[in-house]
């Protein structure tokens, strides 16, 4: 489990529609815990995802993803060093709002 904060650059296969599928590379930093052993840890987060952006609402979204990535992280506990890939399913909910601009859509 844990938080992180990422920037994200994003592909969506249709031009100028910013939703439905769409193919991202981020970079982030995270800082996570296992409950198993109590281990904190904190690292960065190079990845791919592919995701699919579902208005629910005028401005509300549902984006479920699968993610790859290969956290680089510290456990602050033992002050050990890790690599490990990972998978990730996840569900983001949001808000969003684009700006008017001729021949684009949100």
């Amino acid at each position: 489990v844990g938080v992180e904060m990422a920037y994200e650059g994003r592909y969506y296969f249709r031009k100028n529609l910013y939703k439905h599928f769409s193919v991202s590379g981020y970079m982030g930093v995270a800082y996570m815990t296992e409950f198993r052993n109590y281990d904190h840890y904190v690292g960065f987060v190079p990845g791919f995802k592919l995701s699919y952006k579902a208005q629910i609402k005028d401005m509300h979204f549902i984006e479920p993803y699968i993610g790859l990535s290969a956290p680089l992280s510290v456990n602050l506990n033992e002050k050990s060093f890790a690599a490990i890939p990972a998978a990730t399913l996840g569900v983001r909910f949001g808000i969003n709002k684009l700006k008017k601009k001729d021949n684009i859509t949100d």
